[in-house]
């Protein structure tokens, strides 16, 4: 039914009178859309943390280069490996000539969840670092560096880069 209403003599003004269906969401459409983004939200968030710890790793296996750069410079100028760890099986950050630079990576990769492991000889070193989606990554003075594994009985870096042990295995 529609009325009409003239407006300024010449114009007419019309209007639907019949009751027009209001569109809306059902509570099932609504849960499904939320059920729907739920899902991809749980997707993304695990993609998410995984492109995360290959990131950590990535800056990780890069800081240890750098580890292999300045344990060459220490060489060329002390003519020995000796000094690149300290007694402990930790990177030397108080006596040798590239000790700031040892400090610096380590704390760079300790802020990203690795832990540092170091052996040397006056004939060479080794150093190694946990990575975060599993295993240990190695630099050693021949040029190495490379992933490694561990065994089940095995829980750190350190327990396969043994004392006496100068390169990866």
């Amino acid at each position: 039914m529609t009325d009409c209403f003239p407006q300024a003599g010449f114009i007419l003004l019309c209007y639907n009178l019949r009751m027009t269906k209001k569109s809306a969401f059902t509570l099932i459409e609504l849960l499904i859309v939320i059920a729907i983004v739920g899902i991809l939200a749980a997707i993304i968030l695990v993609n998410t943390e995984e492109s995360k710890k290959n990131g950590l790793d990535s800056a990780i296996i890069e800081s240890l280069t750098q580890i292999k750069n300045a344990a060459e410079l220490q060489f060329n100028q002390a003519y020995t490996y000796d000094d690149i760890c300290d007694g402990s099986g930790n990177l030397n950050t108080t006596t040798n000539l590239a000790a700031k630079d040892f400090e610096r990576v380590r704390d760079y990769v300790n802020q990203r969840n690795g832990t540092i492991v170091c052996r040397d000889t006056a004939l060479g070193y080794v150093v190694a670092s946990s990575l975060n989606k599993g295993g240990c990554w190695c630099v050693d003075y021949e040029g190495h560096s490379e992933k490694f594994n561990l065994s089940a009985t095995q829980t750190s870096c350190g327990d396969v880069l043994t004392a006496g042990t100068i390169v990866c295995p």
